[in-house]
């Protein structure tokens, strides 16, 4: 099995253009996987072998080429079959037992033997959406609402395929999802079972779709927060429920989010997993700390002069540090319960996986921030610097022009700097560079000259995230002292270099 080439079918399935499951989602895990109730075992010989394939790359990008091939064929399935797939069940059951003869009482039979079911969110009978879905229509068909003028919230009944605003907010929780994405955090977290295991169980499958549609929730309300009207490639959920709803649905996306991460939950319980109670912990400890780093984030409006680094690696390990922090050390606590580690050998181990992922997850804020003074073709949105955010690249901007002498209007270049950023509007000092430069001052201008500034420190960014980026792999090649394999620290290693090379 080539990893370039992976499961033509499944590619078909997850393919980029359109809402992404189409024909027979059920027949294709059956046939192309070698799945049936009882065995996941041609899903897990993929995953390991995917990882294999990789394992000895030279070229650090390579890395992102392996998570997408994880996501598209494993992460993304495991989440359909486990959040979605039940429910597919359902409806085919369903519809074959009615064909002419209303007995609902099959419905009340089917939910009864499976309670699980009813912890999903996913209990309406609505076999026009999930056709929807699996024929790769459901985005074409949630925009096609708002087209003839918004919803009239008191006709809802009268839409085409929803009965209500839970039904719209379940398609959109299923077209986010399947929108694509690298998948890294899942695939840092196969590879994590991998390295010590030389396998990858199911149960870190799930592990890496509880991360992955845990990050998914956290984007839907990233996008409200920062106003961004696009994700990977398709409109928000923020303007997608603008678009439906109108103004009255503004707010949807934030309980759109919540109800994604609580499906993330029913995966953590789901009864037929054998997850070790500290990884299940470890998810717990996510959701909490990621939330609290979004809260961080919000406020981080301290002005520049106040606001260090170290305030921001604060913040950044509270949201994207420790989602990717958290996978990786429920897939450990996973291998190390299985191969019997000793508290000392777990404790040396989360420690290094600690200062791995710390500095990966600098690398990798870092050189999104950049990416976005640069320019790129990458799906990244570019509202941080309309926003004001302080990121990484600010912070540093601002340092190094502390100690340059250049002017702007005849205003030091470090204060023309700071008043973009500024929260004291007696401070700012834009009428005056205005009158000085003989220009009409105006937003644009401002976003441009400090994108400016950003970008001709553009060395010294780079120069910070390739040390965090060498921490990283200096941490992820210690582990090999306990057990951790060459190849998954290689992978480990290429990871950390890739947040550099994706820059270039």
């Amino acid at each position: 099995m080539s990893a370039e080439g992976g499961w033509g079918s499944m590619d078909q399935i997850l393919e980029e253009s359109k809402g992404r499951v189409v024909d027979d989602f059920p027949g294709e895990l059956e046939s192309d996987l070698e799945l049936n109730e009882q065995s996941y075992e041609g899903l897990e010989q993929y995953a390991e072998d995917t990882v294999r394939d990789y394992e000895d790359t030279d070229q650090a990008y390579d890395i992102v080429a392996l998570s997408k091939d994880l996501k598209s064929n494993v992460t993304d399935l495991i989440a359909y079959k486990e959040l979605f797939g039940q429910k597919l069940d359902f409806l085919d059951s369903f519809r074959d037992e009615l064909v002419g003869d209303e007995n609902y009482e099959f419905a009340d039979q089917y939910f009864e033997q499976n309670p699980h079911l009813d912890d999903t969110g996913l209990e309406r009978q609505d076999i026009a959406t999930i056709n929807a879905l699996r024929e790769g229509l459901l985005y074409d068909e949630i925009m096609s609402m708002g087209e003839e003028g918004t919803w009239d919230t008191t006709n809802i009944g009268d839409s085409r395929i929803f009965d209500n605003v839970n039904d719209v907010a379940d398609a959109v929780i299923a077209d986010y999802f399947f929108r694509g994405g690298k998948g890294l955090r899942s695939t840092l977290g196969m590879v994590t079972s991998y390295g010590f295991e030389q396998s990858v169980e199911y149960e870190t499958m799930m592990m890496g779709a509880m991360a992955e549609t845990f990050h998914s929730s956290t984007l839907v309300q990233d996008d409200l927060m920062d106003g961004d009207t696009e994700r990977r490639g398709r409109a928000s959920a923020n303007v997608m429920m603008n678009h439906i709803f109108g103004e009255n649905g503004a707010d949807i996306p934030i309980t759109t989010g919540n109800v994604m991460e609580s499906w993330t939950n029913d995966l953590n319980v789901h009864h037929q997993l054998d997850i070790p109670q500290k990884s299940k912990e470890a998810f717990a400890k996510v959701q909490d700390v990621v939330n609290r780093g979004q809260n961080e984030d919000i406020l981080m409006g301290k002005d520049m002069e106040n606001l260090t680094l170290d305030d921001y690696k604060h913040m950044s390990m509270g949201k994207t540090g420790f989602l990717y922090g958290g996978i990786v050390k429920m897939a450990a606590e996973h291998s190390m319960n299985n191969l019997d580690y000793t508290d000392e050998q777990r404790d040396r181990v989360n420690e290094l996986l600690g200062e791995y992922t710390s500095n990966f997850n600098f690398a990798f804020q870092s050189s999104d921030d950049l990416l976005e003074v640069i320019g790129s073709n990458m799906d990244k949105s570019d509202s941080d610097i309309p926003n004001r955010k302080r990121t990484a690249t600010a912070l540093t901007t601002d340092r190094v022009l502390e100690l340059q002498d250049e002017e702007i209007g005849g205003v030091p270049a470090e204060e023309y700097f700071r008043a973009f950023f500024s929260t004291s509007p007696e401070d700012d000092p834009t009428e005056n560079i205005a009158a000085a430069e003989g220009i009409e001052f105006t937003e644009r201008i401002f976003d441009n000259q400090i994108r400016r500034l950003m970008r001709d420190q553009e060395d010294v960014h780079r120069a910070q995230l390739e040390g965090w980026a060498e921490e990283a792999s200096r941490a992820a090649n210690d582990l090999q002292d306990e057990g951790f394999s060459e190849g998954a620290a290689n992978l480990f290693g290429k990871a950390a270099e890739a947040m550099n090379e994706r820059t270039h």
